[in-house]
Parts: structure tokens; C-alpha cells; sequence
């Protein structure tokens, strides 16, 4: 029956692999799988393969188990960030829930006060002139002109107040507006941990493997720029989901004119706006509206918001995503 279960579940490598037949093309086979992320499904290929002999399955065993062994040390060191990551994340949430509070008192105490300030001193000029008025009207000094005079000089102190309260409305928009983007960087920081806490929740052994939320089977990935020490683990991550990872480092080695062919064959495509030129980024906007495909700008060049970006349920469809 477990027999059966992985024939089952490895079926398209079997097939792939069933067109060897030398323990060098085997290998060759299998070497290919390894380059692409297919792990599970080349491991099995190759073990239950007529044409593997004994080196062979030592070879395959062996790359396995290092990579076991990376992978193992990668998880721990996410793990150890994902959880610094949480604590800086909820000291920032702390820090902008109390920005957010003094801005709104400052903003109320100021309105308060300004509107406190004007009627004061609207009061004080308003008797100064009362009096001042009165006391020409008795003597007898007071002209047409004079009134007209002191009427422009209140009309030009009105525009000064409301110039001030202007600028004080300026400044009260702007602090909303920081404190919106605030919050939406938040918003971002917490889709990406929880996205990565997901993600590495399957190597905890006290806990079940950790379900893949959204099947990306059949999808193939493009990723363009990046770190490359990354792609690996960005090929894994696609690959646990049943798709397809292409990558292109943006044109600091590979050919740029690679990029139409690469995107055609691609479902989706991602890039990270603070690891690749301004040069790339245009050919994929081009290429993707020309081809009707889906290209979706990343926050950054990490695995996290690579996860939380492939985990949109409609990465397919979605001519232009925003930005993750």
C-alpha cells in the first residue's frame, strides 16, 4: 500500500524517468530533479528505477541527507529571525498605536488652543476698536477713510489667521497620512509572518506538517531579480505547493532578451522593487500587459514576502497585483 501511495503520488517522475534506460541516464535524470527543486519525486524516480545501481542510490542518498541537513540549519536560523521579527513587529505596533494617540490629542489640543487664540484676540481688537471708535465719534476725529483703513488692516489679519490655520491643517493631514502608511507597512509585516511561520511550522517536530493553504499545482512561477541564494529556497517553496519555479537574476548574468520567452511561459510573474533595476522592471511590465499575464511587485527581496505573495488565490488571473 505505501508502494502504491508513492507510485501514485510521484507518477509524472516515474514517467520521466521511465525513458532511461542506463544507470548513467538515470543519473542524469536525476540530477536534473535535484537542479529543479523536485526532490521527493526524482528521489523516488531513482530508487525504484530497473536501471539504478548501487552507486547510484548512494549518490542520491547522500545529496539527500546534506540537503536535509542545510535545510534543517536554514529552518532554525528562520525560525530564530521569524521570532525576533514577531517582537520587532510587535514593538513597532506598540510604537505606532502611541504615535497615533499623540497625534490625535496634539492635533485636538492645537485645534483647541488655535480656536481659543483667534477668538481672544478677535475679542480684544474687536473692544479695542469698540472703544477706540467711540472715543473719536466724541471727539469728533473719526473720518470715512479712517474706518475704511482700519476695516482693511482687520481684513488683512484675517487672512494671516486663516493662512496659520492652513498650514496647521497641513500638518495634521501629513501626520495622517504617515501614520496610514504606517499601518499599511504593518499590515504587510504581519501577512509576511504569518505567511513564514507557516511555512516553517513543518519543520517543528512537536507539531503536524503544516497544510499548504493555497495549491499552486499546475501554475508555473516566474521570479525575476533577487538574491541568488535565495532562489533555492523560493523553488522549494513553489514545489511543496505542486508548481513551477522559473527564475531570471534581471540581467546581471542572464540576457535580458530571455525575459519574453521566460514570461510566456509563466503563469505569474514577481519581482522585488529593492533588488532589481529600473531596466528589468520595465521589460516585465511590457512583456506582461503584451502577453496578458499577471506581474505582481514585491516589498522585498526575502522569502517571506515571496510566500505571502504566491499564496493570493487568484495570482492567474489578476492582470496586475498590488504591490506585497
Amino acid at each position: 500500500m505505501l508502494n502504491k501511495m508513492l507510485d501514485n503520488r510521484h507518477e509524472a517522475s516515474i514517467r520521466r524517468f521511465a525513458k532511461a534506460s542506463s544507470a548513467a541516464e538515470t543519473r542524469e535524470l536525476w540530477l536534473e530533479a535535484f537542479e529543479q527543486g523536485n526532490i521527493p519525486g526524482g528521489y523516488w524516480a531513482v530508487l525504484t528505477h530497473p536501471a539504478t545501481d548501487r552507486p547510484l542510490v548512494e549518490e542520491a542518498f547522500g545529496q539527500v541527507h546534506i540537503l536535509s541537513h542545510m535545510v534543517g540549519s536554514s529552518n532554525r536560523i528562520d525560525i530564530a529571525r521569524l521570532r525576533t521579527l514577531e517582537r520587532d513587529l510587535g514593538e513597532r505596533d506598540e510604537k505606532i498605536s502611541r504615535q497615533q494617540t499623540r497625534l490625535s490629542e496634539s492635533a485636538r489640543e492645537r485645534a483647541g488652543l488655535l480656536r481659543k487664540v483667534e477668538g481672544l484676540e478677535m475679542e480684544v481688537r474687536r473692544r479695542e476698536a469698540t472703544e477706540r471708535t467711540a472715543a473719536e465719534l466724541i471727539s469728533g476725529a473719526v473720518t470715512a477713510a479712517t474706518l475704511l483703513q482700519r476695516l482693511d488692516t482687520q481684513m488683512a489679519h484675517s487672512s494671516t489667521l486663516a493662512a496659520r490655520v492652513a498650514e496647521l491643517e497641513s500638518q495634521v493631514e501629513k501626520a495622517r497620512k504617515f501614520a496610514a502608511a504606517l499601518n499599511k507597512q504593518n499590515d504587510q509585516l504581519q501577512r509576511e509572518v504569518i505567511a513564514l511561520e507557516s511555512e516553517l511550522r513543518i519543520d517543528d517536530a512537536d507539531e503536524p506538517a503544516a497544510k499548504v493553504e493555497h495549491d499552486l499545482l499546475g501554475v508555473t512561477v516566474l521570479y525575476v531579480g533577487g538574491r541568488p541564494g535565495l532562489i533555492d529556497q523560493l523553488k522549494a517553496a513553489v514545489t511543496r505547493r505542486g508548481g513551477t519555479l522559473l527564475s531570471h537574476d534581471g540581467g546581471i548574468e542572464e540576457n535580458l532578451a530571455a525575459l519574453p520567452g521566460l514570461i510566456s511561459r509563466a503563469d505569474a510573474t514577481f519581482f522585488p522593487m529593492d533588488c532589481i533595476s529600473h531596466s528589468a522592471v520595465g521589460h516585465i511590465k511590457k512583456y506582461c500587459r503584451d502577453g496578458h499575464k499577471s506581474f505582481t511587485p514585491l516589498r522585498t527581496a526575502s522569502v517571506a514576502s515571496f510566500i505571502a505573495a504566491i499564496g493570493h488565490r487568484d495570482i492567474r488571473h489578476s492582470p496586475q497585483l498590488a504591490q506585497v
